[in-house]
Formats: C-alpha cells, sequence, structure tokens
C-alpha cells in the first residue's frame, strides 16, 4: 500500500488552502484571459498558423460558450466548485471580463537542448554542429581576446566554415556574417554505424599541442633547429617513424618530435538512434482496468522487466550528450491515465503492491481541492512516482485551433510545475491526437516527450514528440499484456 506522509512530513504549502485556491483559479483565469481578453461579437483569430489547418483558426461564440461551461464546472472536480466562486462571467461584447492575469510563465530554457536531443545522427550532419555548453560566445578573431560578437546556446546548430586551428573554428552566424568560437564546446552528431565514416577526414591530421614544437633538419634532437610551429597549429605528416613526424616546412622535408604534437578530431556525439520502448498504457478510468491491474503488474515483474519512469528515459537521453550510454535491455514504461479523485489512490496502492513504478498522467482538469490534490500529487513523488501532464480537458487536441492546443500544452504544465516543483516534459496526448501541428505546439511549450497511440515499441529520436504506446484494453489477460512487451 502506498504510505501517505503525515502532516509533518508534506511540505508545508501542500496543507494550505490558500496556496491551492489561488493556483488552480490561475489555470483558468489565466487562460479566458489569453484566449479572450479584447473579445468582440465578430470572430477573434489567434496568431497565424504554419500547418494545414489555417481555416480552423477562428474563435467562434459557440467556442467562447464552451470555454465558459468550462469556468462554471470549476476544474472538472466531483463538485465542480472548486474555483468557479474565483470567476468574472467574460462579456463576449466588450470583452471586459474582471480578475483577468497575465499568460503563465513557462520555462523555456529547455526548448533549444530538447530540440537537440530529438535531432537524428542518422542523416548527414554536413558542417552543423551542437553546442554542448550552456552558452558559447562568438569572437571577432580566434582567441579569447577577440571582441565578443554574439552567442550560441546549449543544443543551438552551428554552421562551421573551417577549423582555423585545434581551438577555434570559423562559424557562420543567422544573419549570415561569420566569427570564431572554440572547438572545445561542440559537437558533431553521429551513430556508432557512422562513427568511422565520420572519423576519417581527420585519420591523419595533428596539430602542436605545447607552446611550440621545435622543426629541426634531421629526425634527430641533436639536428640543427630551422624553425618553430606555435601551439594549436594543424599538421599534416607525410609519414611517421620512430617518434618523429616528416612534414612539409617552408618547401623543404623537415621533422618534429611526436612528443610535442597529438591527432585532432572534433568532437563526435555518439547517440542512441533508434529505442526499443514499450509504453504501456492504462486507463483506470475503465473500472476493469483498475480491477485487472494487480494480476497484470505482477506478471510483467515476474518477466524480469526494467520498469522506467519517464524521468529515467530523460535522464538517460541527456547522459547520451555526453557518453554512450543506453537504455536497460527489457526495458518498459508504465504509464497510468485515465485519473480522478475517486481512482487515484487504488492505482497507486496497486503500483506499490506490485513494487512497480509508473508515471501518472495526469489531466488537471481533474486537480482542485475536490479533486486530486497537490497533497495527493506530492505523496505520489515522495513514493517514488512521476507526474507528467495528459493536458487539461481531454479533449482532442487535433481538433483544437492552435491557440486552444497552445493553452491546454501550456497551462498543464504550468500548473503540475508549480504544485510539484517538478520539471514537466511528457504530455500523454487525450486520445492519442498527435499530429505534426499539435507536436510543434507540444516543443515550444517546452516538452520533450509526447505519447500517442500507435501501437509499436521502436521509436526513432525523431519521434520523441510522437512515441508510439500500447493501449491495454479490458479484455486483455496478463499475458496478453506481456505479450505486447516481447
Amino acid at each position: 500500500m502506498v504510505r501517505y506522509r503525515s502532516r509533518r512530513a508534506v511540505p508545508r504549502r501542500a496543507q494550505r488552502f490558500s496556496f491551492v485556491a489561488p493556483l488552480v483559479a490561475f489555470l483558468l483565469i489565466a487562460s479566458f484571459g489569453i484566449l479572450f481578453a479584447g473579445c468582440s461579437s465578430a470572430p477573434v483569430k489567434p496568431p497565424t498558423s504554419s500547418g494545414s489547418n489555417a481555416n480552423n483558426l477562428t474563435f467562434t461564440e459557440q467556442d467562447i460558450a464552451r470555454f465558459q461551461r468550462l469556468a462554471s464546472q470549476g476544474l472538472g472536480t466531483a463538485s465542480g466548485t472548486a474555483v468557479a466562486s474565483s470567476l468574472a462571467p467574460l462579456d463576449t461584447t466588450t470583452g471586459s471580463g474582471t480578475a483577468v492575469e497575465a499568460p503563465p510563465v513557462l520555462d523555456l530554457s529547455m526548448v533549444k537542448q530538447y530540440e537537440g536531443l530529438r535531432a537524428s545522427g542518422t542523416v548527414d550532419q554536413g558542417n552543423v554542429y551542437r553546442v554542448t555548453n550552456s552558452f558559447l560566445n562568438i569572437r571577432s578573431s580566434p582567441s579569447v581576446s577577440g571582441k565578443e560578437i554574439g552567442r550560441f546556446n546549449r543544443g543551438d546548430a552551428v554552421t562551421v566554415v573551417e577549423f582555423v586551428n585545434a581551438g577555434w573554428a570559423k562559424v557562420q552566424m543567422s544573419d549570415g556574417q561569420t566569427g570564431y568560437v572554440a572547438i572545445t564546446y561542440l559537437g558533431r552528431l553521429t551513430t556508432s554505424d557512422r562513427l568511422a565514416d565520420e572519423k576519417k577526414p581527420y585519420a591523419n591530421l595533428y596539430y602542436v599541442h605545447y607552446a611550440h614544437v621545435n622543426v629541426r633538419q634531421k629526425a634527430d634532437p641533436k639536428s640543427a633547429k630551422i624553425g618553430e610551429i606555435p601551439n594549436l597549429t594543424f599538421l599534416h605528416p607525410l609519414s611517421i617513424n620512430k617518434g618523429w613526424a616528416r612534414i612539409s616546412f617552408d618547401g623543404k622535408e623537415a621533422y618534429v618530435s611526436m612528443d610535442y604534437i597529438a591527432s585532432f578530431s572534433p568532437t563526435f556525439i555518439v547517440r542512441q538512434e533508434k529505442f526499443t520502448l514499450p509504453i504501456l498504457q492504462f486507463d483506470v478510468s475503465q473500472s476493469v482496468i483498475l480491477q485487472n491491474l494487480p494480476a497484470q503488474l505482477q506478471k510483467l515483474k515476474n518477466a524480469g522487466l526494467t520498469f522506467l519512469l519517464m524521468r529515467d528515459v530523460q535522464q538517460i537521453v541527456i547522459q547520451q550528450e555526453a557518453k554512450d550510454v543506453r537504455l536497460p535491455s527489457k526495458a518498459v514504461v508504465v504509464a497510468i491515465e485515465g485519473l480522478n479523485a475517486s481512482n487515484i489512490r487504488a492505482a497507486s496502492d496497486a503500483l506499490s503492491a506490485a513494487g512497480v513504478p509508473a508515471t501518472f498522467f495526469i489531466q488537471t482538469k481533474e486537480v482542485g481541492l475536490t479533486g486530486i490534490t497537490q497533497k495527493t500529487l506530492l505523496t505520489l513523488i515522495a513514493n517514488g512516482y512521476d507526474v507528467q501532464s495528459a493536458g487539461h480537458s481531454g479533449e482532442d487536441l487535433r481538433a483544437l485551433t492552435d491557440a486552444q492546443v497552445t493553452l491546454e500544452v501550456q497551462e498543464s504544465r504550468k500548473l503540475l510545475e508549480d504544485m510539484t516543483a517538478k520539471p514537466v516534459f511528457a504530455i500523454d496526448y487525450p486520445q492519442g491526437g498527435v499530429n505534426d501541428r499539435v507536436a510543434q505546439t507540444a516543443a515550444a511549450a517546452g516538452y520533450l516527450f509526447g505519447i500517442g497511440n500507435i501501437p509499436d515499441k521502436q521509436v526513432n529520436r525523431s519521434q520523441f514528440l510522437s512515441m508510439p504506446s500500447f493501449s491495454v484494453s479490458p479484455t486483455m489477460t496478463p499475458d496478453d499484456v506481456l505479450h505486447l512487451v516481447k
């Protein structure tokens, strides 16, 4: 059974009505502020879409009426009274509703990094590299003393014009101008299959890794010195023999000691491109699913599967930017959806009894004082579960306008992060509703993963925003569920 914490163990804000009520009210207040501020009797057009459904991007009075019904029903909690009293009616003629707050302020600092994590390494990257540091200064000359003329951020795609030396690269900026960046903080995406071919151009490239290296007439430390080559300079040895490199220097053959030069290669980010990761979706709003859950979990556990949270998957994908780590063999994600105040405790108890970790995907219409409370969410996290988003209303996002989709994915993420103080980076699309437009909106809202309903267990990196999954049906036996992941 899940051990619910004593009152002293729960963070103070989980115990206070004054925190939750304004926070829950904020969700709908901000939502309506975004959608309806400045409304008139004519349809209001949201920002222009680049997708193919531009003819659907108009709010009608029916849309407004539907959102007003949501307001009057609170957040879909058991009694529908959680926040209704705090919302002023919306005047669709003058747009003079009161208590309208600013749109939610989301942390979007990970958007660029997540974009880089989803980038495929199977195609020829050309001369494009990724920034691996939190930021990378662009300078007017290949030196730390060069004037700073711009900056790249982690995950940015950078076009390399040339490697000036072993320390600096000439790059092209978005405005077409060029500058110089430190090579140390650039990485080239590739896969283990492509790595050998990617390294071939650098097979005979060396550089001076001391302050300078002396150039001598013969391969002998006592031979006459005829010059020196400064630090970081590239060298293409004509041959290497007994600790000496024969080079061309001022049009003549000369020698440098191998003790002062090293082979050069840019940093390659070798990442797993294809993943075997079955995601099992259990919709516990169906009572029979909840009844069957214990036996099905036990069957999976007895099969020796490795259970991962979506948070575990995120951390592995991030670690792959620095080293070659892989998902564990026989990995599986248990995703719990269809949660509400009446079933969330039973679902967590079943998981706890089986000793199986799972990710709880919460529709924020179910969050409120009489619904899924902040204390419940914090208890889930304290007991080792993961809490992620399932949108707000439960409607198929493909059927909504751009502004409505944005509202769904942004507000649900904001509310859950405010209540749990944990990053929300995965969304389980309601009814599996995802297309390119929805996925792009989720990416812009700061999600790394999105889960659809195409039945498969193989996923490519470029599919992270439309990951396949298996929906467990009420008629499935424990053997049927195990067969899905094998």
